[in-house]
């Protein structure tokens, strides 16, 4: 008798019933002298030259405790359960499509590789395509917020009212966060380091923060920490990253293509992402990469077929380093960055307290010392705050949500003059880092205002490096010419020497003044609005607007920069 129309069973009972005629699957979950060793076995059908075959096992003992699909009722999967070889058990939520492509070489490699042995993979191969079960789940492909009150994570559905009615189905086994430590260990010996550290409390409260913006309807955006080499800013990233993980395997680097960290991004959703070094990416994508990454949102692709792939779409908090800021890198190449963007990187000086990254050093002699302080105690310790923290918004769903108005309301009206402003927006993503932060406390513990206070300082440090509270579009503007002047001084021709024409000529110059042409004043705010960078400059009493004879050109109107008005 053929194999392929055999039905594989599942048994509550260890031996077969007396009944049952073979070929069928058997589940064998001890030890049998007679049989030999627990398993899954093939019962073969008898033939005349075997009357009487012996069970042959085809696995280790593997069973489907449940059948899983989306919310569409597409992409059916099935939920295994076995140990390793430790004894260890493991789990694996596996799309159906893993059994079909390549004689089910997926699912036997992934499988492997978790300590199942399997010795017949065409017979194993067949016992799980039979398998089913009339238990239902439902299969997300993305981490994170699944539905109110209920966070997935690839090893664990954070819901107060059914933990097993959500797991993550993807086609690999995905490990659970390494830790080490324990929740206590890691309160006392690194969170209580980040006290009196604006930029350490920081960093940890962003942590918090990341799975709170869908919650709360806060887009994403990223804190960049600026500061000269060995300044302690990598150490503030490793401390956040320690609420997680271990930070060695948590923290990416920047240098990845645009597609790359698109995918990470994906895999970070409602989650922190932390990636060090931004000199390391590509500094012509740079300004878009920090676009796209606290947007969102994907880039649209198509199939083979030309139909429209899926976006990919993701929530996450950025936490970034680097010995520049976004705007240097993109100018290293000539690249501008946008008010969009600077809103959503927001730069924190890293190196301007009094031991450069830090304010208190615990006792220690000097900040070398501390940061070697800090990296013992993270080593030891992480990975264990990061659950504490869901099952604690997930049970006061609610009542967070509920608390973010006023508290928003009453950090925005004591850092910002005008909330509604780009300023207010910035303040915004300080405003959620603080509540996370006072709402961690009892998983900190951190006293009352520690993570506001420090949230405010690190606003207000953010607010005297961008030079002010002006608009990021006038700062670009006035930016812009300064540049322009400093850079292009070959393109502005000397209406001395008429004869002396430069090569892509955007001005002139007459004696302490830059004169430009409206069509050179297009060229040198290209990508800006030119007509309301000329109003900013007026205003500023930067720019005039006069009528100059120029060499060729007869008497026009310019705009008119006096070389003393541009300077800092």
């Amino acid at each position: 008798m053929s194999t392929d129309n055999v039905v594989a069973l599942s048994a509550h009972k260890d031996k077969p019933p007396v009944e049952k005629l073979p070929p069928f699957y058997w589940v064998h979950r001890e030890y049998d002298r007679e049989r030999g060793e627990a398993g899954v076995y093939f019962y073969r059908a008898p033939t005349e030259k075997n009357p009487n075959p012996a069970p042959v096992c085809i696995s280790d003992v593997i069973e489907v405790t449940a059948e899983t699909r989306d919310n569409d009722n597409e992409s059916w999967g099935k939920l295994l359960s076995w140990c390793d070889r430790d004894g260890m058990p493991k789990k694996w939520a596996m799309p159906a499509t893993s059994l079909y492509a390549n004689g089910g070489a997926e699912a036997i490699s992934i499988l492997v590789n978790g300590g199942l042995r399997i010795w017949d993979e065409k017979a194993f191969i067949r016992y799980l395509k039979g398998q089913s079960h009339q238990s239902r789940l439902t299969c997300v492909t993305r981490c994170g917020w699944f539905k109110p009150a209920v966070y997935v994570t690839p090893v664990r559905t954070f819901n107060p009212i059914d933990k097993d009615m959500v797991v993550y189905q993807v086609n690999a086994r995905v490990k659970p966060e390494p830790f080490c430590g324990t929740l206590d260990t890691w309160r006392d010996e690194v969170a209580a380091l980040c006290v009196g550290n604006s930029r350490l409390v920081l960093a940890v409260s962003t942590a918090f923060l990341s799975p709170m913006l869908t919650m709360l309807g806060v887009d994403g955006f990223c804190f960049h920490y600026v500061g000269a080499s060995s300044s302690g800013k990598s150490r503030s990233m490793t401390v956040a990253a320690s609420v997680l993980s271990d930070p060695k395997e948590y923290i990416r680097s920047w240098r990845a293509t645009d597609n790359g960290l698109e995918g990470i991004a994906a895999r970070h959703n409602d989650g922190l992402l932390c990636l060090d070094e931004i000199a390391q990416v590509d500094a012509s994508k740079a300004g878009e990469i920090a676009y796209m990454l606290p947007n969102g949102k994907g880039k649209q692709r198509s199939t083979k077929n030309g139909t429209a792939k899926e976006i990919q779409q993701w929530c996450l908090a950025l936490l970034s380093n680097g010995e520049i800021d976004l705007k240097s890198h993109a100018d290293s190449v000539r690249k501008s960055t946008y008010a969009g963007q600077e809103m959503r990187v927001i730069n924190i000086p890293a190196d301007n307290c009094e031991f450069a990254c830090f304010e208190h050093l615990h006792g220690e002699a000097n900040g070398a010392l501390f940061a070697d302080l800090l990296d013992k105690a993270v080593r030891e310790n992480h990975g264990t705050a990061f659950n504490a923290w869901l099952d604690h918004l997930t049970i006061n769903y609610d009542t967070i949500k509920e608390g973010w108005r006023d508290f928003k309301s009453a950090f925005l009206n004591s850092v910002a003059e005008d909330p509604s402003g780009q300023i207010g927006r910035v303040a915004e993503k300080f405003a959620i880092a603080a509540y996370a932060g006072e709402l961690s406390s009892e998983i900190t513990g951190w006293s009352p205002g520690t993570a506001t206070e420090a949230a405010k300082v690190c606003f207000t440090a953010w607010i005297e490096r961008r030079g002010g509270t002006e608009s990021h579009e006038d700062n670009e503007i006035v930016e812009r010419i300064r540049q322009t002047i400093v850079r292009d001084g070959a393109r502005f021709q000397d209406v001395n020497k008429p004869c002396e024409v430069p090569t892509a000529r955007i001005g002139f110059i007459d004696n302490d003044d830059y004169v430009i042409p409206a069509e050179g004043w297009k060229i040198i705010f290209a990508g800006l609005d030119a007509r309301r960078a000329a109003n900013v400059l007026q205003e500023k009493g930067i720019a005039k607007n006069e009528r100059r004879y120029l060499p060729g050109l007869s008497r026009i109107r310019c705009y008119v920069i006096h070389r003393d008005s541009l300077a800092d």
